[in-house]
């Protein structure tokens, strides 16, 4: 069983244009976000950050000895059980040259939360924290009747953190470069190709691996009509 998640971000437009939402909900929760998009150094651009925290102090009623008859609940609060996540997005895109453009994001968030164990086994010390960084930087050229290719390299970190009675760091990189084209061949047959290229570390306080890893990928499809496409494999 297994499946995938395609995000798109909000289409960039030199139309300003701006938003923000807030909400608030049970045991200390607020979250908002905000977004603002526009004209930027000739082209277009769009900013959005977020951001939200929970307390999730809920209470409850805690039996410290439930195979005995007779004894009352102690009423508690629910502790170590927070969490909290921020972030921002830029994305940026300019013309170039004839149907040649520059596009540019870049993201990143914080997650910091509270593990807090179960009812008769608590820790109220252990937390997690994580960070992601990402980077991307493409060339791209696509016009009516003209083959579709882009150029893009890109950058990610990820960073994660777990404290308690043992401490762990662990820490997750890769730099790679994208390269794909899409041709026509005909009316009806196109023929996309995808190369790749990157380069992975991990580190996690006892080894540290690295590696590097390329691809090629060849894939035609033929749609004969609207409602059908035919993918060979």
């Amino acid at each position: 069983l297994g499946g995938a998640v395609n995000l798109v971000t909000r289409e960039l437009s030199r139309i300003p244009r701006a938003s923000i939402e807030l909400g608030a909900g049970s045991f200390g929760t607020y979250q908002g976000h905000a977004s603002l998009a526009g004209s930027l150094l000739g082209g277009e651009g769009l900013l959005l950050v977020h951001a939200g925290r929970s307390a999730g102090d809920f209470p409850y009623l805690h039996d410290a000895t439930p195979t005995w008859d007779g004894d009352v609940p102690e009423p508690r609060r629910r502790a170590n059980n927070d969490a909290a996540l921020g972030g921002g997005l830029l994305r940026f895109r300019r013309p170039l040259v004839g149907a040649l453009s520059l596009e540019a994001l870049g993201a990143f968030t914080l997650d910091d939360r509270g593990l807090a164990g179960t009812e008769l086994n608590p820790t109220p010390n252990t937390r997690e924290r994580h960070r992601r960084t990402t980077a991307a930087l493409g060339l791209v050229h696509a016009a009516p009747g003209a083959p579709e290719l882009s150029l893009r390299t890109w950058f990610r970190s990820d960073a994660g953190e777990r404290t308690s009675f043992v401490d762990v760091d662990q820490h997750h990189a890769a730099l790679g470069v994208n390269l794909d084209g899409a041709f026509m061949l005909g009316r009806t047959h196109l023929l996309s190709v995808h190369a790749s290229y990157a380069r992975e570390t991990f580190e996690d306080g006892r080894a540290d691996v690295e590696r590097s890893q390329g691809a090629l990928s060849v894939m035609d499809s033929w749609e004969p009509w609207s409602f059908l496409t035919v993918v060979p494999s």
